[in-house]
């Protein structure tokens, strides 16, 4: 038993989510909505695409980018694949030959988009990208002229971290890229020892990186990195160094000030008393924040969702959570079942931005 509230502000945006059921699909949902629809299946996505993956949305919400390859779980011989979000599988006309040719580069991982750089003339994504047999931080013209290093794509110069990079994702208030810096990273995203980082982009350019105090632990692997819409905050998992974290059924997730600082554990790691399931245990995973703040007062609103496998069924199932700086001080609270989603499918790695989906007639 437990407390019912309303929160006084809405739950902007939309949910496009990874399933493995029946085959590799992205799918998506507003909050409120009673049912899910297909984005993007194999079958649109592309030419002899057969699995698809790891995703985000454009700042316009119109496209998804992701991960794409031509057989499932191949490991690294993964490109980048950019359709709507409508569900119609509609590539941008934007798109020049040189783009498509670095876009089918095999390898990239992760793919992210900002504001600042999503405009005619300037249309960037980022990509975890394999250079030397380590995974660097790769910039991609999507309007690209020329497939030269340096004009249609570049590597973001870290300095001072010489480990390998992962996960990375840009901030929204400045022009940084929150990232995972880690000896050992597989696929883009996947170590056992990994530390928060930042490093400017500076047009491309990079600078000097460095790891965010508080997430960066040598006695814990601390990764999935995401920076709260107004960037005071950054969501990210984190299990004991040496565990691997993929599909880790320690996982919990935490939330710090993006200047570093004591990481606050989410009252929503913890299953309801009755299911008999505890965490850590339930692979409470790959959080992801909303697109949007509201204020009510002195208190900002936040909310994040995430994956778990606390259901009866052991499936990854999607949850939302939300996160309330109150003055400062941060209140968390348990997390919402998501009942629109199909109970019986494996439904992981959410990204909740401003998707442009159409369910029936709401968009």
């Amino acid at each position: 038993s437990g407390d019912i509230a309303i929160a006084p502000v809405d739950a902007p945006g939309a949910i496009v989510y990874w399933t493995t059921t029946g085959g590799s699909a992205l799918r998506g949902f507003h909050i409120g909505d009673e049912t899910v629809r297909d984005i993007v299946r194999p079958t649109t996505a592309g030419a002899g695409v057969r699995c698809i993956g790891c995703h985000g949305s454009t700042p316009d919400g119109e496209f998804v980018g992701f991960a794409a390859s031509p057989v499932p779980d191949n490991g690294d011989p993964t490109t980048l694949g950019l359709r709507s979000s409508d569900g119609m599988g509609t590539e941008p006309a934007f798109l020049t030959a040189a783009a498509r040719a670095l876009m089918a580069r095999q390898g990239q991982e992760q793919p992210a988009f900002t504001d600042a750089h999503w405009q005619p003339g300037d249309r960037v994504a980022i990509t975890m990208f394999p250079i030397g047999g380590r995974f660097e931080i790769m910039w991609t013209d999507l309007e690209a002229t020329s497939q030269a290093q340096g004009q249609g794509w570049g590597v973001v110069a870290r300095t001072g971290d010489a480990n390998p990079a992962g996960y990375a994702s840009f901030f929204h208030t400045t022009d940084d890229l929150l990232y995972v810096s880690a000896p050992n990273i597989a696929s883009g995203m996947t170590t056992t020892s990994g530390d928060l980082a930042r490093v400017p982009y500076a047009a491309r350019q990079g600078g000097a990186a460095a790891t965010i105090p508080g997430a960066n632990s040598p006695s814990l692997n601390e990764y999935y990195p995401t920076a709260s819409p107004d960037d005071r905050y950054v969501a990210f998992n984190r299990v004991p160094v040496g565990q691997s974290s993929y599909d880790n059924a320690q996982a919990e997730v935490f939330v710090i000030p993006s200047a570093g600082g004591q990481p606050v554990r989410l009252a929503a790691n913890t299953p309801p008393t009755c299911s008999g399931r505890t965490s850590p245990g339930v692979t409470n995973s790959w959080p992801k924040w909303a697109p949007a703040t509201a204020d009510v007062g002195a208190r900002r609103f936040y909310w994040l969702t995430f994956s778990s496998r606390r259901g009866a069924s052991n499936l990854p199932q999607l949850y939302v959570t939300p996160v309330v700086d109150d003055g400062g001080t941060l209140r968390t609270y348990p997390a919402l079942y998501l009942w629109n989603q199909p109970a019986g499918e494996s439904n992981h790695t959410p990204a909740w931005d401003d998707f442009d989906i159409v369910i029936g007639k709401r968009r």
